[in-house]
């Protein structure tokens, strides 16, 4: 550190006990450097002698670091520049905060600064989400349905993506028949987005709405991880269509297509992917279909401002951190 000489200030007021925790208690550390008030008593300052104090440096101290500016004074409750780039936060005691939120909503990695491309990624995971919560879907949903939200990596390229259904409320239960029922209940798509992590910003992959026919279902396929989009048309053929999300991809692709239509006797005739079907083997080739759709998605939240900032802002696994890098 660079130790300039200062003009005598007149008395120091030094601390009396460890500097340590809030910078609101007087602290005295028995070494050669020690923390102390000014002549005035109001900023605290890092004294290598009573006349001589730091300027413009990084202190560490106690395992702890902090930074003290052109005028000597200990910087606290503000953003600073880092010495190795980009910014860092300093807490109400001074410290330079790590892996935490900030007041303003800014995001600290392990490395104390700012993980901008983490903010910005849960800047657009709102706008997307709110875009649904203030669109004309929402608007114009019915009594008895209510959105929800999933926020969950859907394509199995480590990135959070983000689906809205209105659902049919069903009053929970455990019995076979209250499971079956929750099941059964209707359920409509808003939308489903998945970020793209080089265009950095969320691409549709399916869209609807209210009047948009038909029940929607997401499932995963426990085996594989994949998602699965089930769609069953409301008309007289029985149409149910299955549609696998791509790995790393925004795209859904058909795998099944289900079907009945009558002939003019009134028979019924089955088809899968337009072929026609025994209806021994239509049974079979729908359970397939079943299970490698898998369990629906699970982890929905009622779609509120409250709820989506609980969801996104939350910090991210140490097993993300590579996912967004620091300034």
């Amino acid at each position: 550190m660079n130790r300039r000489k200062h003009k005598r200030l007149g008395p120091v007021l030094f601390a009396a006990v460890l500097f340590a925790g809030s910078l609101g208690r007087p602290g005295f550390c028995a070494q050669a450097a020690q923390w102390g008030k000014d002549e005035k008593g109001r900023n605290w300052r890092y004294y290598y002698s009573p006349d001589e104090y730091a300027k413009n440096e990084w202190i560490r101290y106690e395992g702890k670091e902090y930074y003290v500016d052109s005028s000597g004074n200990l910087k606290t409750k503000s953003w600073v520049k880092n010495p190795d780039g980009g910014r860092c936060y300093v807490g109400e005691d001074g410290a330079k905060v790590y892996n935490t939120f900030t007041p303003d909503g800014k995001y600290v990695g392990p490395g104390g600064t700012v993980l901008t491309e983490y903010d910005n990624y849960r800047k657009a995971v709102k706008k997307q989400l709110q875009s649904a919560l203030k669109g004309k879907g929402y608007r114009e949903l019915s009594a008895g349905m209510t959105p929800e939200f999933v926020y969950a990596d859907l394509n199995g390229d480590r990135y959070k993506d983000v689906a809205v259904l209105c659902g049919e409320i069903v009053e929970g239960g455990t019995s076979d028949q209250e499971i079956a029922a929750a099941k059964a209940a209707k359920k409509q798509l808003l939308m489903i987005a998945v970020w793209d992590p080089e265009g950095k910003t969320f691409v549709l992959s399916a869209e609807g709405d209210v009047n948009t026919p038909g029940n929607f279902r997401l499932s995963r396929n426990v085996r594989d991880g994949s998602i699965w989009l089930r769609i069953q048309d409301e008309d007289e053929n029985e149409t149910v269509n299955y549609f696998r999300l791509e790995d790393s991809s925004a795209r859904f692709e058909s795998q099944y297509s289900f079907s009945t239509k009558k002939n003019d006797w009134g028979d019924t005739r089955y088809y899968v992917n337009d072929e026609k079907v025994k209806k021994g083997e239509w049974d079979e080739y729908l359970k397939e279909a079943e299970d490698d759709a898998g369990e629906e998605l699970t982890g929905y939240a009622v779609l509120t401002e409250e709820a989506i900032n609980a969801a996104v802002d939350q910090v991210p696994a140490d097993g993300d951190l590579d996912l967004w890098e620091e300034e």
